[in-house]
């Protein structure tokens, strides 16, 4: 993680510490997040959440690397931001076993064993970019579709200076049920 997230993950939990406090329920401990479902992390994922705060460094931090989105692990840094207060278990670039047949272990970029959950997240600033990035989802579902651990497998692919000319059919393709050596599971595409 880049230094710059910790204060901003400081300053949530002296939030929760506050209004835990002040008798106020707020993220994991509200009884509506505790068990959170795969469609509220859809929700909290299709929403406007990491472009509020991209803005936010735009407009109050513009010399923050955050003020400008141009890398994956920064995107990944504003999930884990956005997700960690309502999924308990999330954890970052969690190794996957190796797959049965595989040679080398894969590493998720975040992954929930109690949502039985994966996250991928790419980004995307060019049509060349969302051609490699559309040919390494194809093969990252049956990559990672060989484990045994999740039943959901998110891809959310953050694109600032990209417009996808499809996007919808570009999510509806890679929006599925699967099943591979057995295993079934779900992948969603979301695109933001």
């Amino acid at each position: 993680m880049y230094p710059e997230i910790k204060p901003i993950l400081k300053k949530l939990e002296e939030v929760y510490s506050l209004s835990s406090a002040l008798g106020l329920k707020i993220g994991i401990n509200d009884p509506i997040l505790a068990e959170p479902d795969i469609k509220l992390v859809t929700s909290v994922l299709r929403s406007n959440h990491i472009n509020d705060i991209v803005g936010y460094f735009q407009n109050h931090r513009p010399t923050s690397s955050y003020s400008k989105i141009n890398d994956e692990y920064k995107v990944q840094d504003l999930i884990y931001m956005v997700l960690s207060p309502i999924i308990s278990d999330l954890h970052y670039e969690d190794p996957l076993s190796k797959p049965r047949g595989g040679i080398a272990f894969s590493r998720i970029d975040f992954s929930s064993a109690k949502l039985e959950l994966l996250i991928e997240v790419k980004y995307v600033d060019s049509g060349a970019k969302a051609r490699a990035i559309e040919a390494e989802m194809a093969e990252d579902i049956t990559k990672y579709g060989r484990s045994r651990k999740f039943s959901w497998l998110i891809f959310y692919i953050y694109s600032s200076n990209y417009s996808f000319a499809k996007k919808a059919q570009f999510e509806h393709g890679f929006t599925a049920k699967h099943s591979i050596d057995g295993n079934q599971f779900n992948t969603i595409c979301i695109i933001n």
